[in-house]
């Protein structure tokens, strides 16, 4: 099943792996440059990289998750 992702779900995996591989929340390693707009969800995504587990495939399901324990309006 193929998920739908836009471009800014990558800025955020790729600063999530670097901060679960100890570079830091960077984009590039060395860079101290600030660039997602939702810290909570790429600090909550780098505990699943530090899993090991592939962030295009967890995120869908954890957003998925989320809007099913919130329920409807």
């Amino acid at each position: 099943m193929a998920v739908y992702q836009v471009d800014h779900a990558f800025f955020v995996y790729r600063y999530a792996s670097n901060l679960a591989r100890g570079e830091g929340f960077v984009f590039n390693p060395g860079e101290r440059v600030e660039g997602v707009t939702c810290f909570l969800w790429t600090l909550l995504l780098a505990a699943w990289a530090v899993a090991g587990l592939r962030l295009p495939i967890v995120a869908p399901v954890l957003t998925a998750a989320a809007g099913g324990i919130g329920g409807s309006a």
